[in-house]
Parts: structure tokens; sequence; C-alpha cells
């Protein structure tokens, strides 16, 4: 499902990804980054929590983000879930 967002709008949250990792103590402990997000989105590398700059429809009406999940087992595993983020016109 798309997660949508109002155009011109400053948002320090839009949505939080959550990943699971049942590995004991720090191996199960997981950081999130962005793969080719560009300079209008970020992500907390610990709790997941997705934010972006004021974004405009007509510049772009959707995004295609790849957020990276990784542990901090040896070795790291890693997995990418795919996110759409469409911006809504005023």
């Amino acid at each position: 499902h798309p997660l949508f967002v109002p155009e011109n709008t400053d948002l320090s949250a839009i949505h939080q990804f959550i990943a699971i990792d049942l590995d004991d103590r720090e191996n199960g402990a997981i950081t999130y980054s962005l793969v080719g997000g560009g300079n209008k989105f970020s992500i907390d590398a610990h709790s997941g929590q997705l934010s972006a700059a004021p974004l405009d429809h007509e510049e772009h009406a959707a995004y295609r983000l790849r957020i990276q999940a990784e542990d901090q087992g040896s070795p790291k595993k890693q997995t990418i879930c795919e996110a759409t983020v469409r911006v809504l016109d005023r």
C-alpha cells in the first residue's frame, strides 16, 4: 500500500518501518538506511522513522523508496523493503 503525503508540508514523521530479528542482545539490533533515497527523505537508523522535506506534487507525484534493515550478526543479514510515497496535490 502506498503512503500518502500532502505537498508543501515539512513532515518529521511519515511512517515507521519495523524489522524483527530474533537474535539475542546486540546481534538482534536492527539498523535502517535508505538505498538511493535522494535528499528529500531520511530514515532514523535506530527507530526506522521515515521523514521528508517538503514535497511538490508538480515536481514528483510519487517516489519509490528502498529501505534496508540490517542486523548486527556475523555475518550481517539484511533485507530490503520497497515503499511508494504518493504526493497529494493541494
